[in-house]
């Protein structure tokens, strides 16, 4: 009888996981439970996360099986994105998400290829999208080669609090007058790293040849938005440098 009411435990344990929401920092990663989650689809979605036990339970019996204060350490450290408690919110009529890991990204159209193919993408500030996998340095076998706040967690985050739809201004870009949403939507970047700004496309020849010839300016409101991030006591002199 013993043996029936703990597989009946488990049983119900695990259907209880399947049907939380999680704020993913990564796919193989221990992430966050959603614990509060209000203005779902509105301009004032906003979601709290953390590690629960339950979760981490099962997360260190596949991937730190030898170790018995795994779980109770993973809950006090907040599993791999190293918070004790997540937020994440967006305004998802003009597509901005302020996501968990603190930084500010803009829905400027869907994934063309890849895992992601078809979902909402998200760029930073300088107008850099994460790539699908980020690959950090963490700590054990398992993590040092996971991805941390990719574009698979931006575009998650998104997915969670506002939908798997783009907003208006971003789908329908060029139905209208031009407005600053759809320029950056249109604008092609010359990548320098996964937070740094990124100088817009000027001009471009030869596209998918051996000449293949790309130039780039970087504007000042695009350093703006860059030396917000890095220096927000000296924003004006970080861009006049």
């Amino acid at each position: 009888m013993r043996a029936v009411l703990t597989l009946t435990a488990i049983l119900l344990t695990a259907t209880a996981a399947r049907a939380a929401e999680y704020l993913p920092v990564c796919e193989k990663c221990l992430n966050p439970r959603i614990t509060t989650k209000t203005g779902a689809a509105t301009s004032a979605a906003k979601a709290e996360a953390v590690v629960v036990a339950e979760d981490a339970a099962a997360w260190c019996a596949v991937n730190r099986p030898r170790d018995a204060y795994c779980a109770r350490e993973e809950v006090k450290n907040g599993g791999d994105g190293g918070r004790k408690s997540y937020q994440a919110s967006a305004n998802c009529t003009t597509g901005v998400l302020q996501s968990m890991d603190g930084y500010e990204y803009r829905v400027t159209g869907t994934w063309p290829d890849g895992p992601g193919r078809g979902r909402p993408m998200l760029r930073d500030t300088g107008g850099n999208a994460r790539s699908w996998k980020t690959t950090v340095s963490g700590y054990g076998v398992a993590r040092s080669e996971w991805d941390r706040y990719g574009g698979y967690s931006l575009t998650g985050q998104w997915e969670v609090l506002c939908g798997s739809s783009t907003p208006k201004a971003t789908a329908q870009a060029g139905a209208g007058p031009p407005t600053k949403a759809a320029a950056v939507a249109s604008t092609e970047w010359l990548a320098v790293c996964s937070r740094c700004p990124a100088p817009a496309v000027s001009a471009k020849s030869g596209i998918g040849t051996a000449r293949a010839v790309a130039e780039a300016r970087m504007t000042a409101e695009e350093l703006k938005g860059g030396c917000s991030d890095t220096e927000p006591q000296s924003v004006s002199a970080c861009v006049r440098l």
